[in-house]
């Protein structure tokens, strides 16, 4: 670049065998002389070709050498949820419970069997920052058990809670 022009933009374009060439702006109006660094989660291990360059109005340098990488696959599982309380009311079951902390967590699943040794069914998902489900149009005086778990982005599933037995009003 000129002497007294800062690069306004760092570009990242990536290369993998899923998603083909894609091109980020990932810094604007980088300070002289700092470093960069862009970060995401990939599902499964992926190799991945990477480059860089930098812009300043009509000034666009040279793409970098290509870098490959491969990233490593996340087969750990999140934590379990905790506190699953139920509370019951007119045709429905309130459940709450605390979300695991892992930090590609991605949601919970609820499931729900009818008495004790009903089969168990897969009744809702809920996203990562949703502690709660409301399951509405139960039968009153019939018996319920829920249990959840969590699952990331990478497909892995925690353990499932403890059964919670809750019987409709």
């Amino acid at each position: 670049f000129p002497p007294n022009q800062s690069p306004t933009f760092i570009d990242l374009e990536i290369l993998s065998p899923t998603i083909g060439y894609a091109e980020f702006p990932v810094v604007s109006q980088p300070p002289t002389g700092s470093t960069a660094s862009y970060s995401f989660i990939t599902k499964n291990a992926t190799a991945f070709t990477f480059r860089i360059r930098s812009r300043a109005a009509t000034n666009v340098s040279e793409w970098s050498a290509v870098v490959n990488h491969t990233t490593t696959a996340d087969d750990t599982a999140p934590d379990v949820p905790t506190t699953l309380p139920g509370s019951s009311g007119f045709n429905s079951t309130s459940l709450t419970w605390t979300n695991p902390s892992d930090s590609d967590l991605d949601g919970v699943q609820i499931f729900r069997r009818i008495g004790a040794s009903g089969t168990e069914s897969l009744i809702g998902t809920v996203g990562s920052r949703t502690n709660f489900y409301i399951d509405d149009g139960l039968t009153p005086g019939t018996d319920y058990r829920y249990r959840i778990r969590a699952f990331d982005v990478s497909g892995n599933f925690s353990g499932y809670t403890a059964l919670l037995a809750v019987t409709a009003q």
